[in-house]
């Protein structure tokens, strides 16, 4: 996996699980900080649509799901990594988030609802953690391919923001969407 982006086999692990949960989070944390000694980068990547159905016609299930995937995977996550992070001085939360959370479409309210839950999460850590060393910012994305946002571009975007150089740039939401002007 990590050999096709010419990245190290030594520089990197594969953790697999379900972060809807706070145990299953608190357990990939410390697999990771066994490994690593510890975390000053989270670029938290959750996919996931679930739409196409009227607000009068939403099945409470579908929004569930949508909250289980978007809101407390990153929730559960967040409360894991950054109290080590303050305790650091240093950290770095990266959400992949949509311009769908705040631009909703017709018939795209579960999937809104989601990204929005997401993008508050992220945006009071933020405001929380300001003047730690430690910062939490959003890039938006549409869709990823040649007519949009390309994943190089999202991933060059993603390590500055990671890099100590964007020490700067926190709540910032950055929009990598496919619009030009």
């Amino acid at each position: 996996m990590g050999r096709g982006l010419g990245i190290d086999a030594d520089s990197w692990m594969a953790v697999t699980s379900d972060l809807s949960g706070s145990g299953a989070a608190r357990a990939v944390v410390a697999e990771v900080e066994e490994r690593w000694g510890r975390i000053d980068v989270l670029l938290h990547l959750i996919g996931g649509w679930a739409g196409g159905t009227a607000v009068v016609d939403l099945d409470h299930d579908e929004v569930r799901g949508m909250l289980e995937q978007h809101l407390w995977t990153t929730l559960c996550i967040v409360q894991q990594v950054v109290p080590g992070m303050v305790e650091r001085h240093f950290g770095r939360v990266l959400a992949v988030s949509s311009p769908y959370a705040t631009d909703v479409r017709p018939r795209g309210a579960s999937y809104a609802v989601g990204k929005a839950a997401e993008e508050v999460v992220i945006r009071s850590l933020a405001r929380e953690v300001a003047g730690t060393g430690v910062t939490a910012n959003l890039v938006l994305a549409r869709t990823i391919g040649p007519e949009h946002t390309s994943a190089e571009e999202l991933a060059e975007t993603l390590a500055f923001l990671a890099s100590p150089a964007a020490d700067a740039i926190n709540g910032a939401r950055i929009p990598l969407d496919g619009v030009r002007a």
